[in-house]
């Protein structure tokens, strides 16, 4: 961990961490600690000489001042734009993985409670638009019915959809979760070539997503007025 790549510098602090939680390590004994994992010689004599005292506090002290000098000031920003512009171009795994990877690094960047929360809000809303379009429609309608789910539990969602489906790239412009889809996208999932390789099991999966996206039609246009 010498050099200063935020991911790696993130994912030192989050086996640091969890390594004082599962460990039952008290406050005033976390440094310390954590300076004995500091055993490559670059970060070492940086704690030498930034000034902080061995007996500082990890989380208040330590940690911004750790973030400071190995992540990057543009590092946030960077996995920001790179959550908002990310598209599955591959398959469903591959983006789900990237997705985590930078969810898990913005995550790790907050500081605080609030701002966790403010990331998990947008990481969910930019997760379902660069979704393909079916998943899309099928993520909403299960938000719907769910109101309070929780972005792990909407990944374990679209795992297991993408398992009965095997979802491909959209080949068209980018979409985001307020479009209405055209009738034939929908269509398509009932379609006579795809339901005679499907289960009564699955053939119930689609319309009971079908009926969700209705749900969701039905409350547009009562919010429309």
């Amino acid at each position: 961990m010498g050099a200063r790549d935020g991911f790696s510098a993130l994912a030192w602090l989050v086996a640091v961490n969890r390594y004082f939680n599962l460990a039952k390590i008290r406050d005033t004994e976390q440094n310390p600690h954590a300076l004995s994992h500091l055993d490559i010689p670059g970060p070492v004599r940086w704690f030498d000489g930034c000034g902080l005292p061995d007996t500082c506090n990890f989380k208040t002290e330590f940690t911004p001042t750790f973030k400071l000098e190995y992540i990057p000031t543009s590092f946030a920003g960077a996995c920001r734009r790179h959550l908002t512009n990310l598209r599955m171009t591959t398959n469903f795994s591959t983006y789900l993985t990237t997705f985590m990877e930078l969810l898990g690094a913005l995550l790790g960047y907050a500081s605080t409670d609030a701002a966790k929360a403010t990331v998990n809000e947008f990481a969910q809303t930019s997760f379902i638009d660069n979704c393909p379009l079916v998943l899309q429609q099928m993520i909403e309608g299960h938000i719907i019915q769910s109101s309070d789910i929780t972005h792990v539990q909407i990944f374990q969602c679209a795992q297991e959809m993408d398992r009965i489906y095997s979802f491909k790239p959209n080949t068209g412009s980018k979409t985001n979760s307020s479009a209405i889809a055209p009738l034939p996208i929908i269509s398509s999932l009932a379609s006579s070539s795809y339901s005679a390789q499907t289960t009564p099991m699955e053939i119930e999966n689609i319309q009971i997503t079908i009926n969700n996206i209705n749900q969701r039609f039905n409350r547009l246009e009562i919010n429309m007025g």
